[in-house]
């Protein structure tokens, strides 16, 4: 098994990045029977992330999160960060903005959902592991046919988080990529039809507005998850 963090557009990576612990307080492998710290066994500066033999048999989740950064665009660039990402709950008007720049503070919570062997019985799909802002899978995407539909929930700081668009960018099995866009019901749930031998990028961005005294102007959290729809 070989875990890969990259970086840009979804099945359109710009680089690999190398694992880095000072960046990193969350690195975890779940079994449907154990969890393991991957922090304690791969090292920094590591590429990929994760190289391991497989020693379960079934779902593994792999989860990591990373550390807040931070990054200053420019009012225009930051009007159309907005509205490419769908991110709703933000009012900010570029024409209107006072500062030469807008100061953003975000994190990422990463999930990835992977098999081992033809079947899986439990439901390591749904795990809640504490990410501030969580896609859960409510259905096994290794065990959908054609027609069916993947459900997913997102979650803020363990709440369902209504309102929110998800994007689900695919890579069919020639290559073909495609990428629709879902919006969460009020209890937090959306959507999607399955295409079997699919690998699927889900991810979705919650932005709230800093206070007065911190040192941003806005702070993003961004999930993502990421699996195959296998079964023909």
């Amino acid at each position: 098994m070989q875990v890969h963090l990259m970086v840009g557009e979804p099945f359109r990576f710009e680089f690999e990045r190398k694992l880095q612990h000072h960046m990193t307080p969350h690195f975890m492998l779940y079994t449907g029977i154990d969890s393991f710290n991957l922090l304690k066994v791969v090292t920094d500066s590591s590429s990929p992330v994760l190289r391991s033999v497989v020693s379960f048999e079934g779902l593994g989740l792999i989860e990591m999160q990373r550390r807040v950064a931070e990054i200053e665009e420019k009012q225009g660039a930051f009007q159309r960060y907005l509205n490419e990402e769908k991110i709703s709950g933000i009012s900010f008007d570029s024409t209107g903005w006072e500062k030469q720049v807008v100061r953003e503070k975000y994190s990422r919570c990463i999930k990835s959902l992977i098999l081992c062997g033809n079947t899986a019985t439990d439901r390591l799909y749904s795990k809640i592991t504490g990410q501030r802002l969580e896609i859960l899978l409510l259905n096994n995407p290794y065990a959908l046919a054609s027609g069916e539909q993947i459900s997913v929930k997102l979650l803020w700081k363990g709440k369902p988080l209504p309102g929110k668009w998800i994007t689900a960018s695919s890579e069919k099995a020639d290559g073909t990529l495609s990428e629709i866009e879902m919006k969460t019901d009020k209890q937090g749930v959306a959507r999607l039809d399955a295409i079997p031998g699919t690998a699927y990028y889900m991810h979705v961005v919650h932005m709230i507005k800093s206070g007065k005294n911190e040192d941003s102007d806005f702070e993003s959290v961004w999930a993502s998850y990421s699996f195959q729809a296998i079964r023909q």
